[in-house]
């Protein structure tokens, strides 16, 4: 479990994006083999054999890991927008916060105390704006 919670969507979707080259990958490899039946020293050769079956059977559960990704991705994104939490707007309210704690530390060190005017006063009324 806690090692699910580490996976991002972005990583799933490298994997998936990886598994799928090494998949066109194998297939490249097998369909030469396939088509020349004889190759020298090669009697009893069973990687075509073998490897088809292989290569299918991984396809197969490439295309059902691919469809439950999308599956979650799609639920994630309309849970996210349901609940107004966009993870770009998540990254925007974060640098805001810290850059409103860098301005309030650096009034601060003045030791004006930052009353009634300045960044702090109309916060209020700014709030207040639609939009």
């Amino acid at each position: 479990l806690d090692a699910a919670c580490v996976l991002s969507l972005d990583h799933i979707e490298n994997l998936l994006t990886q598994c799928k080259r090494m998949l066109q990958t194998i297939k490249m490899v097998i369909v030469p083999v396939r088509n020349k039946k004889v190759y020298p020293n090669n009697d009893g050769d069973r990687f075509v054999s073998l490897m088809e079956p292989f290569h299918e059977s991984a396809l197969a559960i490439h295309s059902v890991a691919e469809s439950r990704y999308k599956s979650t991705k799609r639920i994630y994104e309309s849970t996210t927008d349901y609940f107004g939490v966009r993870a770009d707007v998540v990254k925007l309210k974060e640098e805001k916060a810290r850059a409103a704690a860098a301005i309030s530390s650096t009034n601060g060190k003045g030791g004006g105390g930052g009353g009634g005017g300045g960044m702090g006063g109309g916060g209020l009324a700014a709030r207040a704006k639609p939009g």
